[in-house]
């Protein structure tokens, strides 16, 4: 499940899967959203417990990953933190080829 590197296919898949569960998570917590009618019960509560389970699970699993595949330091991953450098750093994780080892 966490795997020392991954290349650009697998790192590919794995994102288009964590996206469509990300997908099914919404889809099934926000009908249950709409019918609390502005409470915020725990259904109001799984939607933000979702998201913060999901965040470390992308680093650990993904990004931590193909950044050491690259050859970079993980410390680059902060960038991700950083509005506007995120999206360029996620497309330079997308065509960057792996290391010669």
């Amino acid at each position: 499940m966490f795997p020392y590197s991954l290349n650009r296919s697998q790192y590919l898949v794995r994102l288009l899967l964590l996206i469509v569960g990300i997908g099914l998570i919404g889809a099934l917590t926000i009908p249950a959203l709409s019918h609390s009618r502005g409470e915020l019960g725990m259904a109001g509560l799984l939607p933000l417990l979702a998201l913060l389970l999901i965040i470390p699970f992308r680093i650990a699993a993904l990004d931590v990953p193909r950044i050491r595949s690259i050859g970079w330091s993980p410390w680059l991953l902060l960038l991700l933190l950083v509005p506007g450098v995120n999206g360029i750093f996620q497309i330079l994780l997308f065509v960057m080829p792996p290391r010669d080892e």
